[in-house]
């Protein structure tokens, strides 16, 4: 009787072991599809709408801005961006004649030449999201209840600094619900939730017109009366071991100008300039890269980064410094207003 219960107890065991290996396999061959199906779904999709919510973190504190990207197929790209101060709602887009950035509030366009989307990460386009899990042989898959978590390279810059992300995706419709980036350092720097992703809307070109764009934008700017609320400001994140050295500021409330010299440990520029709204929209052309920095488009291009917030255009150099820690600097200038 013992010898039987004994024999009964070990098929059971090895009935266990089958099943748990089994399962095992089961949820391996599950997160391989989110792997394999995700870039496919994609590739195959002839447009889409995404809205999602973008909180940046920074040192000073955590700044959240709304973001809606359109896709039509083949390459035509547009990315809204909308902070606390609705005057300065931004605009990407990428169409035949190249990538643009646009600053509404101000009339102003910048013509940017880059390889966008396509060079750095980029949380708010599925496309970014699928090359970078085609590019990354290395992928941690975590697999939880109605959720499947990639952890991944990322590249938050074009100055290919490491850095890491996870991608949580809906099991069901294997598509992204949040998007986490981390820095070299494994801190975090974004956090991207998604709202709603719209797969295969009826888009018009027109959405990808950077003129009509400008126009429509500027249209609704004009029902409202713009008032830029502006003031020079100084970083209250910056290098430790650094001292302003040097300062100009000249003009008046319209045209004011402000250039900052600051050394010690490491050596950086900081400029500011009040901002006239045009009557005919200026174009200007750049080479850089686009990042967007709590609800505004940074444009960076080697040693320098620039933006424009609130009828002001902000300018920080340096070549000591790291293209990220830059940024947080940059971030530290900008003056929060309630809307």
């Amino acid at each position: 009787m013992r010898k039987y219960i004994i024999y009964q107890m070990k098929w059971l065991l090895l009935i266990l072991v089958l099943l748990g290996g089994l399962f095992g396999l089961i949820s391996c061959s599950k997160n391989k599809n989110i792997i394999e199906a995700f870039p496919k779904k994609v590739t195959d999709l002839d447009s889409y709408k995404l809205v999602a919510r973008l909180e940046s973190i920074f040192p000073t504190g955590t700044k959240e801005c709304s973001i809606t990207t359109y896709y039509l197929k083949p390459d035509l790209y547009r990315v809204e961006i909308e902070s606390q101060n609705l005057q300065d709602k931004q605009v990407i887009i990428k169409n035949s004649e190249g990538v643009f950035v646009l600053i509404p509030s101000i009339n102003k366009s910048f013509k940017i030449k880059s390889t966008w989307p396509i060079n750095s990460s980029y949380p708010y386009l599925l496309q970014s999201l699928s090359k970078d899990i085609v590019s990354d042989e290395n992928i941690v898959s975590t697999r939880n209840d109605g959720t499947t978590t990639l952890e991944l390279k990322a590249k938050l810059f074009d100055d290919a600094l490491p850095s890491s992300q996870k991608i949580i995706f809906d099991n069901d419709t294997a598509m992204p619900k949040e998007v986490l980036t981390y820095d070299k350092n494994k801190n975090l720097v974004s956090r991207l939730i998604i709202d709603s992703i719209e797969l295969n809307p009826n888009l018009s070109k027109d959405l990808f017109n950077k003129d009509k764009t400008m126009e429509a934008i500027r249209l609704l700017l004009e029902e409202e009366i713009i008032d830029f609320d502006r003031a020079i400001s100084y970083p209250t994140y910056y290098p430790e071991g650094t001292s302003l050295l040097e300062e100009v500021i000249r003009g008046g409330s319209l045209n004011r100008r402000a250039m900052m010299k600051f050394g010690g440990e490491v050596a950086y520029t900081i400029a500011q300039e009040f901002q006239a709204v045009s009557v005919e929209e200026q174009i200007l052309y750049l080479d850089g890269d686009i990042f967007i920095m709590g609800g505004v488009v940074t444009i960076i291009n080697n040693d320098v980064l620039f933006f424009f917030d609130n009828g002001i255009e902000y300018t920080v150099a340096s070549t000591a410094l790291e293209t990220l820690e830059m940024v947080r600097m940059a971030e530290s200038l900008r003056i929060i207003r309630e809307k």
